[in-house]
């Protein structure tokens, strides 16, 4: 259970921030106030926003988190992502590289601060050189095998997917369908 809602804080996250109503200053705040947060979460998001608002050097604070988390629940990971890109919400760069000083789960924790950083902050968020290079060497990067356009549709899917659209390729809009997402709650109709 306490994944289950550390996972819907991750959403909300990148629901708020595809809907610019994320404020990093307060966001944590925000959902330290929802009363269906259990109390290890809660400990663990009231130990984030602590550390972020008397700047806790990182070092320091990854190896006590990493004995905040008796077991391998995932909740590490996700207070380890969201640290990373709270911290520097503005900087994809800095976010992205934070992440790779940590030496827990690396595999997961990079990937949700990238999305958790790209949906703050947009492609153009992402600095021009480290695009320029991923276009230039595509075909030298053997673990993508995969054009650019297909990356873009598989993160097209992966957002339908996490917003409730299940299979968007068999949507009965064109072939190449742009549909409108959102997460409940958090994004509504204008």
């Amino acid at each position: 259970p306490t994944v289950d809602q550390a996972i819907t804080v991750l959403g909300a996250t990148i629901a708020h921030s595809l809907k610019h109503t994320l404020y990093p200053g307060t966001f944590l705040q925000t959902q330290l106030s929802l009363p269906t947060l259990t109390d290890p979460l809660r400990s663990l998001l009231s130990q984030i926003q602590h550390r972020l608002e008397t700047q806790t050097g990182f070092v320091a604070w990854q190896e006590e988190l990493l004995k905040f988390s008796q077991r391998d629940d995932g909740q590490t990971v996700i207070g380890l992502a969201l640290y990373c890109f709270l911290s520097t919400p503005d900087d994809f760069r800095l976010s992205l590289l934070r992440a790779l000083q940590i030496d827990y789960r690396l595999e997961v924790v990079c990937p949700l601060v990238g999305a958790l950083s790209g949906t703050y902050n947009g492609v153009m968020g992402i600095p021009a050189q480290w695009r320029f290079a991923i276009a230039a060497n595509q075909a030298k990067i053997p673990v993508w095998q995969r054009s650019t356009i297909e990356i873009l549709q598989l993160a097209d899917r992966l957002l339908a997917t996490w917003s409730g659209m299940c299979d968007p390729s068999q949507s009965p809009l064109s072939p190449n369908p742009s549909p409108a997402v959102f997460a409940p709650g958090v994004i509504r109709p204008r």
